[in-house]
């Protein structure tokens, strides 16, 4: 019987082939916020959540009707064939090239390979896509560079560079079986979970793109209660040992080197049948060196998917002795088709609760959040007004005095925390590090221009440096970032620019140590 319903699961899963199972790249310049927008203006699909990525193309968007949705003159005919009677399928990726600059500091996140630095360093992607019936591969690997110039740091914060940087990597690719509802396969890919715009308390591209395996839905699936989606991965995380510097230690070496880190990770988002335009969300992680797999724990579940063990410690026999670290969050975004908005939260711990009283008594204890809001006004046809603001929060709450829990991404087994390459998966502003973000943008089909104001508050209560006699840090580092940011197509050329004046008091953490930092990120993509 049993046997019978796995096959049964398995037809309804895979039974009908994907007609595409590209994806679209975390980050992807330009058409990511795109396909956003077009939600909020009603031209795309309301039951996407946006909340795992990446996106898998379809019809709805791919680069060909995203660009005839937002403009009907523009034309675009991607490279693509297909062969062996339509069983098979070849297309050509977009060409991306990406340069970064720092005048005075490393500044700037979500940028996937790239690497915390001054002065140039850029990045170059291509690849293709290609499928047989359900199986499909796309190869899209990454070549970053990096100047890596030495820049003023002190005994709190940075370290002294040696020498320029170089990687190539295998980025945004993977091979995949795929049906149109689910997918199965092995991956690098950048991913994002949850629904913020600038950062994701477990999930983002800030780090490069890491190994792992996946199951995951490629398009939300209908139930009598609502509709789901979800992802689980098992991963394998590693560290640069060519850059020996990490987020989470204020660019400072680690206190060891990690062979590699066993990850298990699962993102499930719920919309309610009664609540059309509501997506309710959550995200499990652990972590485990590959050196404790196997400890303490009972079984092939405890061991390799942990996600799905008790959410409280008093579930789990012996957690301390597993030598593991979970985070975990709650997430919901909500739209409001009419008012072409959405509203959005996120709320995570990194410290694992004891029992449900633990949970409620203290609930600010180790935790973080996002809290966000989007608005597009329509001006005449085809131009908006694009208004946005996000809060992030990673400092420790008050209750640290009596109940300390570190900052978040390190906690107590892992010492590298929640990295890979060295660099934080979740939120990279910082370790520890508060960030608000206003932003508005006037747009007009593909073309966009608008301005970014940011303040970063570094690591605020968590930091060791100089404190007063309330056991708070006296001098405080603060970054008020300024910027412009504009994009234009021409041609299958899609440009996007952002340039940023970054004013830092306090420089790390020296009282009177004033700087200024110019950002710029330039990406110019070749639409194929």
């Amino acid at each position: 019987m049993r046997k019978k319903i796995g096959i049964l699961c398995l037809f309804v899963l895979f039974g009908h082939f994907a007609s595409n199972a590209q994806s679209l790249p975390v980050g992807t310049p330009g058409l990511e916020e795109l396909i956003r927008n077009m939600q909020l203006q009603g031209k795309l699909d309301a039951n996407l959540s946006f909340s795992i990525r990446p996106l898998h193309k379809s019809v709805s968007f791919n680069e060909d009707s995203l660009l005839k949705l937002t403009d009907s003159d523009l034309k675009l005919k991607p490279i693509r064939f297909t062969f062996l009677k339509k069983f098979g399928r070849f297309q050509v990726l977009p060409i991306t090239v990406s340069q970064k600059f720092n005048s005075h500091h490393p500044y700037g996140w979500n940028d996937a390979g790239m690497i915390p630095a001054k002065g140039f360093q850029s990045q170059l992607s291509a690849g293709f896509y290609a499928g047989l019936g359900p199986i499909s591969v796309q190869i899209k690997p990454e070549i970053i560079t990096a100047s890596n110039s030495n820049y003023e740091n002190n005994s709190l914060w940075g370290s002294p560079t040696e020498k320029g940087y170089k990687k190539i990597l295998m980025g945004q690719s993977s091979l995949r079986l795929n049906s149109k509802s689910v997918s199965f396969g092995i991956s690098t890919e950048n991913l994002w979970w949850g629904p913020g715009q600038y950062s994701s308390l477990l999930m983002s591209n800030n780090a490069p793109g890491f190994e792992h395996f996946t199951f995951n839905t490629v398009r939300p699936l209908k139930t009598p209660i609502g509709k789901f989606e979800w992802q689980l991965i098992t991963a394998k995380l590693k560290d640069d040992t060519s850059q020996a510097v990490f987020e989470n230690y204020n660019l400072k070496p680690a206190a060891y080197l990690k062979d590699w880190v066993f990850m298990n990770s699962l993102v499930l988002i719920y919309q309610p049948r009664f609540m059309p335009n509501c997506f309710l969300g959550f995200t499990r992680t652990f972590l485990k060196n590959s050196e404790k797999m196997g400890t303490g724990t009972i079984g092939f579940i405890d061991n390799y998917l942990p996600v799905f063990t008790s959410p409280f410690k008093k579930g789990n026999p012996s957690e301390d002795i597993k030598g593991r670290d979970q985070l975990v969050s709650l997430f919901m975004r909500y739209l409001f088709p009419k008012s072409h908005a959405e509203f959005y939260w996120e709320y995570g711990w990194n410290d694992h609760k004891y029992n449900l009283r633990d949970l409620t008594l203290d609930v600010q204890h180790a935790a973080a959040y996002i809290v966000g809001f989007k608005k597009l006004h329509p001006l005449v046809k085809d131009t908006w007004v694009d208004f946005g603001m996000e809060f992030t929060h990673m400092s420790q709450s008050t209750d640290y005095i009596v109940r300390n829990a570190g900052n978040w991404y390190v906690h107590g087994q892992e010492l590298q925390g929640y990295t890979n390459r060295n660099q934080i998966m979740g939120a990279g502003s910082g370790y520890g590090n508060n960030v608000q973000t206003i932003s508005t943008n006037w747009c007009k089909k593909m073309t966009k221009v608008g301005l970014k104001f940011q303040r970063i508050q570094h690591d605020p209560k968590g930091h060791t440096g100089q404190l007063n006699v309330l056991g708070m840090r006296a001098v405080q580092w603060n970054d008020i970032a300024i910027g412009l940011n504009g994009q234009y197509y021409y041609k299958r050329f899609l440009l996007n620019a952002e340039l940023q004046s970054v004013h830092s008091k306090n420089y790390i953490w020296e009282q009177d140590n004033n700087k200024k930092n110019f950002y710029m990120l330039l990406n110019l993509s070749y639409l194929l």
